[in-house]
């Protein structure tokens, strides 16, 4: 597994991040089993600060293009 930081921006107690993940899919996940194939995603990560402390985080993934590289959900081409 790798994730790669492609933006980080700051304004305030706020620090945003945008990454990507990459990994390869060697375990069973979700009752899925391992393919072996390689997958990546996106997602951004907002970090709350107060007192030099981080007090909250907001996270947002892009889930459904992760489990569809794994075969956990039908590829839309499928579906037509």
């Amino acid at each position: 597994m790798r994730i790669d930081i492609d933006d980080i921006m700051a304004d305030g107690e706020k620090v945003i991040h945008r990454f990507t993940f990459h990994g390869t899919h060697r375990g069973e996940f979700l009752k899925v089993p391992a393919t072996g194939k390689s997958e990546r995603a996106s997602g951004v990560h907002i970090n709350l600060f107060k007192d030099a402390k981080c007090i909250e985080v907001w996270s947002i993934h892009d889930t459904f293009a992760f489990l569809s590289q794994i075969g956990a959900v039908p590829q839309l081409r499928e579906m037509r």
